[in-house]
This record gives structure tokens, sequence and C-alpha cells, in this order.
């Protein structure tokens, strides 16, 4: 279907017109001298009026350049509403209602309000900064299938996303692409539509295979995370009723595994082996995680509607089961170390939001990307930070006070070591029982 001709104006606000208007902001000493500007009218207190009044009005002035959004994110935003998709508010799970203030605005009167004498207030400022220029480009992620070609629009928000976290800005480390972003965005509580996430996810499988590897990574670990919170938290190790809450959240966790099984296909036959291939292997077993009997070989209720996709992770693990069983033993928990499959949460919001309010009270960027707690690294890349310690910060953190617990008084994040071998060893067992199974049929 051809879609209906815009006027001069609207057809301006494009993807690759707002990444100029965003490059123009993050490349070079913009947001510096936003956050010089703002402190220079004399106070911390005065310094957030004029970064709230700017946020709010999506308009940045200095002495010597100005960046203006308002129109992008507002054509963004709508358009993204009417799909199902809330990505400037967030969700208040007690009054049933999305909060009236961006989010932006929210973390920075959060800031505002709580004290702290060992915070540096310059520092503070400029992630605050860089936490609003995260939702335009977060925005642009999503509307990238509005372009002709959506793979070079996520492309270019990653590399925006470098210049947002580089030295230009307050330095701190969000998420490290535009796949990532998609999946915040996804992952929020969206209450209006129960078939959006079904109608996002036949647009990100239509993008190129680098892409749609990137993506089911990522969801695998914020569905395996999310789910294996909930298993333990939530639902008293109750599978069926794991399911019957999370209805949304299965067809979209067989997409990504299922993608991550043909990749660990290709990666087997090609002979492929490290970092290349150890992505692949923690990805699946981090997506297993989350409910492995619900893949050992009779289809689930919540997949009932997807058995050509289903018998296709089926037969690739059949085929390839005995190895990829081995080669996960080698991604348990250590005793020692960091492993993103002890790390179990609610929603990931609640971790980005935690690491927020963490390193705006030390006045500290972190180092640590949500990819790395989420991910693991495989290519031997060292950050200033250690994870390992960091999710114990984080667990600390959650449960540092009621208003940070859930309904059921458990913390919102995890970091549990023990807990995540014991996911694991379910999956072996769930796993060997559907190869065992095969062996069974194909000697009848």
């Amino acid at each position: 279907m051809s879609r209906p001709k815009r006027s001069g104006e609207e057809r301006a606000l494009t993807c690759g017109a707002l990444c100029d208007q965003l490059e123009a902001a993050l490349k070079g000493g913009f947001r510096r001298d936003l956050v010089d500007e703002a402190l220079a009218t004399g106070s911390t207190k005065k310094a957030l009026k004029s970064l709230r009044g700017a946020m709010r009005s999506h308009s940045f002035k200095t002495a010597s350049q100005r960046v203006v959004l308002d129109d992008f994110v507002r054509s963004f935003d709508a358009l993204t509403r009417e799909e199902g998709f809330e990505i400037l508010h967030t969700w208040d799970h007690g009054k049933h209602v999305f909060v009236e203030k961006i989010t932006p605005v929210l973390v920075l009167d959060h800031f505002e309000n709580f004290a702290s004498t060992s915070r540096a207030e310059r520092t503070s400022l400029a992630i605050l900064v860089d936490f609003y220029f995260l939702h335009p480009l977060i925005l642009c992620a999503m509307r990238a299938w509005d372009d002709e070609d959506p793979d070079g629009v996520l492309d270019r928000v990653t590399g925006l996303l470098g210049l947002l976290q580089g030295t230009d800005g307050g330095g701190h480390q969000f998420v490290d692409d535009a796949e990532t972003l998609l999946m915040l965005a996804l992952a929020q509580f969206h209450p209006d539509d129960d078939n959006a996430y079904d109608r996002f996810a036949a647009k990100v499988w239509t993008l190129n295979s680098g892409h749609v590897v990137n993506f089911s990574r990522i969801s695998a670990a914020v569905l395996g995370a999310h789910l294996r919170w909930g298993f333990g938290v939530m639902y008293g190790r109750d599978t069926t009723r794991m399911r019957d809450d999370n209805v949304g959240d299965y067809p979209w966790l067989l997409l990504a595994v299922e993608a991550l099984m043909r990749e660990y296909a290709r990666l087997h036959d090609e002979g492929v082996q490290g970092p290349e291939r150890e992505e692949i292997v923690e990805g699946l077993l981090n997506g297993l995680t989350a409910d492995p009997w619900a893949f050992a070989g009779k289809i689930p209720d919540p997949l009932s509607g997807h058995a050509e996709l289903y018998s296709s992770f089926c037969d690739l693990f059949v085929r390839y089961g005995t190895d990829l069983l081995e080669e996960f033993k080698g991604h348990w928990p250590p005793a020692d170390g960091f492993s993103p499959l002890a790390f179990h949460f609610n929603f990931p919001h609640n971790v980005l939001s935690a690491v927020l309010m963490i390193v705006l009270d030390q006045g500290s960027a972190c180092s640590l990307s949500m990819n790395t707690l989420l991910l693991g690294r495989h290519d031997g890349v060292v950050s200033e930070d250690s994870p390992h310690d960091f999710a114990y910060t984080l667990t600390s953190y959650a449960g540092s006070s009621p208003d940070k617990l859930d309904d059921h008084g458990a913390r919102l994040i995890i970091y549990d070591r023990h807990a995540g071998r014991g996911y694991c060893n379910m999956v072996q067992t769930a796993m060997r029982r559907l190869l065992s199974g095969a062996g069974e049929e194909a000697r009848s």
C-alpha cells in the first residue's frame, strides 16, 4: 500500500533530518556549553530550572547555538503512540496511568529532591542532559521503518549513541546500539494495544541479518531476565501462571531463540569459533532459561499460533543440541566473576532507572552499559567498572527502601549466581528431554 503524500513541512520531519539535528547537538561542545551556562545562573536549583524548561519545550539554546527538536519529537511521538507504544512517559503501576511529565523531567525532578554531599553537580547535570537526548534517539529508532532504509537509520542511531556517550557529554554509558534502544521502548508497559508487539516484531524481522541477530540477543537477554524474575518472585515457580500472565512475551521470545538457533547452525556448519559464536551460545542459553520447558517439544498455549516457527526451532535444536548443550556449560554463572544469567529483574527500565539514580547521586558516570549487564562481554574489552560488583550494588539499591520493592516485597533487581545456575540446570534437563524424545521418535 502506498503512503499518502505529505506536505513540505511534514516531509522534512524524517529520520535523516532528526539525526542531523541530533548530530549537531551531540558533536562538539554544545552540551558542555549548555551545562556551563545553566550553572552560570548561580545555583544548581536555577540550573535545573533552566534545563527543565529546555527539556519540556524540546528546545536547547546556548550563546552560540540552538537545537530545536520540538516538531520532530511531537510528530514521531504521535506516530509511535498510534502504533501502541509510549516512549516519553512512564507508566504508574499504582495509579494505572502514564505520568504526566516526560521521563527525563521526572528524573531531573527526582535528582533535585534527594540530597547528597558527595556528588559532583556538573557531571550529574551533564548525565541528565544526555538522558534527555537518549529519548529522541529512541523515537528515531522506532520510526526507522518510515524510511526507505531502516537498516541505515538504525546504523546511524548507533553511531549517534557513540557521540552521546563520548567525551563531549557526561560520559555515562547507557546502551551500546539501536537494537537495545528498541528493546527499552518495547519493554515498557503498554496497556492499550495487545497486538502492538506482534506488529512491531513483524517489522523487526524484515531487517538485515546483522540487526536481526543483535535484536534477538538483546531480546533473549531481557525476556530471560524478566521471566526468570517472575518465575521465582511472582508466580511461585508455576509455569502455567507465568505463561497465562505473559502471553505477549512468548511469541517474541520464540522469534528471538529461533533466529539465534539459525545463526548458531550457520556458525556451527562454517566451523566458526571464538567471540562471535560465544555470543550466540550465551544468547540462546539466556533466552531458554526464561522457561525451558516451553521449548522441550510440546508446544505451550501461548505459542500455539506459531507452530511452524516452533517446529523450526525444535528441529534445529535436535540437529545441533548435543554440541550446544556442551557449549552451554561454559556459560553457567561461575563461582567468581560476572554472568548475565545470574541477573534477574522485573523490567529493564527498573535497571536503567536504578543505574541513573546511583550515578546521579555519586556524580560519577558509569563505564558499564546495559548491554554489558545483559549480555556479558566476549570481545576482550575491559571496563573501568566491575560488572560483578555493580550487579550487587544494583541489588542492594533495589532493596534499600520499601518504595523500591514490588507488591510482594521483593527486589525489582536481583543478582544471584546460585539461582542462575539453577535455571541453567533446568535448561539442560528440559532440552535433554527434547533430544531424548526425538531419538525415541526416530527409533519408533
